[in-house]
């Protein structure tokens, strides 16, 4: 008999966290699929011009920074060293530039927002997120 009621209780509270699941949700993970270069790009894009209100030579501009700084992503993950301080180091580099670019491109309360929006990203789980190694 308990083995009964245990049971019934496991699939119901199983039953409960399907069903919590709306549809919406469970449909834009479906459709989200793998994200390309392109859409990683565009997606960066949007979510800046949502936060920072950007003017279209800005928008232009912020994307041929995003553009130069992926190619020199791929280059620097083709050339990574067994050395993880060094890989660091380099990663480390390239940000502090988009920094300085960005800089030039935003008004001074648009960078000050852009600022504010990094330090919120943190750390990332499994791997380095703002030059900090992940738990």
């Amino acid at each position: 008999m308990k083995k009964v009621v245990f049971l019934a209780l496991a699939i119901i509270l199983f039953a409960g966290n399907v069903l919590a699941q709306t549809p919406q949700s469970t449909e834009r993970n479906r459709d989200r699929g793998p994200v390309n270069r392109e859409q990683r790009m565009k997606m960066r894009l949007e979510r800046l011009n949502q936060q920072l209100n950007l003017n279209d030579e800005q928008k232009k501009k912020v994307e041929a920074l995003f553009n130069d700084e992926e190619a020199q992503m791929s280059k620097l993950r083709e050339q990574q060293s067994d050395n993880r301080e060094q890989n660091r180091a380099a990663f480390e580099k390239m940000r502090t530039e988009r920094n300085a670019k960005m800089k030039e491109i935003l008004t001074p309360e648009q960078f000050s927002k852009y600022t504010e929006m990094n330090k919120n990203m943190g750390p990332r789980p499994g791997g380095m997120g703002n030059g900090q190694q992940g738990n």
